[in-house]
């Protein structure tokens, strides 16, 4: 085996956008959906659809989309029917931004005989920089015990135990897994694919998630010199820096999220369309243009909770949806006053805005 392996464990996404299961198969998975097979639902969903340990789910209510999970076992059968060990990677660039990561586990190996268990479950709190609470121990039935810090469901977890026994096999083998769930999950998921991209050789790939997976592990959870009163200032123990292979924290910055334009929409026009059209049919096209003029002028201030939604949406491949042709824009100059949609275009293709 080789020292010190990083890889995905555990991955749950849910799919927004789609209504059909084999289409996410197909696009999202890249994987064949003749190969799944029919299963009962789970998590509120309905049905399934089933290869071994990647499991995709649907039939839930309208905005629950359609999830996909592939469990610790799901994730090396993905990986090996892709022929890539960083095949998850993939299925993360090909995210929307509707698209949301609800759990990612993180797994680092120990091959080489740094980390010992006994020793982590007997260390006190003056040799910890942890934020984390819950820190357990629990024992299995098969001789071995894991050692927890943070608190189960938590949206941050460390899980440190005996992989070698789990598996049944000899030889050093101590895994270190951080469970990522909710905004942290989705956050270090939109982080891990601006880090990591397909011009980089499998090797290159490789070290950078190793070095993501240290980094975020350090942020949370250290074993220090003890002794210090500041223990942000204390050394890290010799035998955790050489697992780690860094000394310098990850912060993982807040994925931003795009609002939905389709759900504005929907609002708008199941909720106020019969207002605006009576409001128009009383006060006249012009207050309707005013309002419309109103909006812009409000949206260029700083301080409006939609400045910079179009650009956004450009920075995302989204392109403005005023971009016309010839047909559109005669009923558009026939609605409004040329000033005004002279305006609108000028606006959105980064110009002045005509008088």
């Amino acid at each position: 085996m080789e020292q010190q392996t990083t890889l995905i464990d555990f991955l749950t996404i849910r799919f927004a956008n789609y209504t059909d299961p084999k289409e996410v198969i197909k696009q999202a998975l890249q994987l064949d959906p003749d190969v799944f097979r029919h299963e009962a639902g789970r998590f509120r969903y309905s049905n399934s659809l089933r290869f071994n340990q990647i499991s995709v789910y649907y039939g839930g209510a309208k905005n629950m989309g359609i999830c996909v999970q592939l469990t610790g076992e799901g994730c090396r059968e993905y990986c090996m029917l892709k022929g890539d060990p960083l095949a998850l990677v993939g299925i993360l660039h090909r995210l929307k931004p509707s698209d949301a990561v609800t759990r990612i586990d993180i797994a680092k190996d120990d091959f080489d005989g740094n980390l010992n268990l006994t020793m982590i479950s007997k260390m006190d709190k003056q040799s910890i920089r942890t934020k984390l609470e819950g820190q357990t121990e629990i024992r299995k039935s098969d001789g071995g015990h894991t050692i927890y810090f943070g608190a189960r469901e938590s949206e941050y977890e460390v899980r440190i135990y005996n992989k070698a026994i789990q598996m049944h096999v000899e030889g050093e083998w101590i895994r270190v897994e951080q469970v990522l769930r909710k905004k942290k999950a989705d956050s270090f998921a939109r982080y891990l694919t601006e880090q990591i991209d397909d011009r980089m050789t499998i090797e290159e790939q490789s070290a950078k998630l190793n070095k993501l997976a240290s980094g975020l592990l350090l942020k949370h959870l250290a074993f220090i010199e003890p002794g210090k009163s500041n223990k942000s200032r204390a050394e890290l123990l010799p035998w955790w820096k050489v697992f780690l292979d860094t000394d310098t924290p990850l912060k993982v910055p807040k994925a931003v999220k795009i609002p939905s334009i389709a759900k504005k929409e929907e609002w708008i026009r199941k909720s106020i369309s019969q207002l605006l059209c009576a409001l128009t049919m009383v006060l006249g096209t012009d207050w309707l243009i005013e309002i419309l003029m109103c909006g812009l002028q409000n949206n260029a201030k700083r301080n409006s909770q939609y400045f910079e939604l179009a650009a956004m949406y450009q920075a995302i491949g989204k392109d403005p949806a005023l971009k016309m042709d010839a047909e559109a824009e005669e009923n558009l100059m026939n609605a409004l006053t040329e000033s005004v949609a002279r305006y609108f275009i000028t606006k959105l293709e980064g110009g002045e805005a005509v008088a």
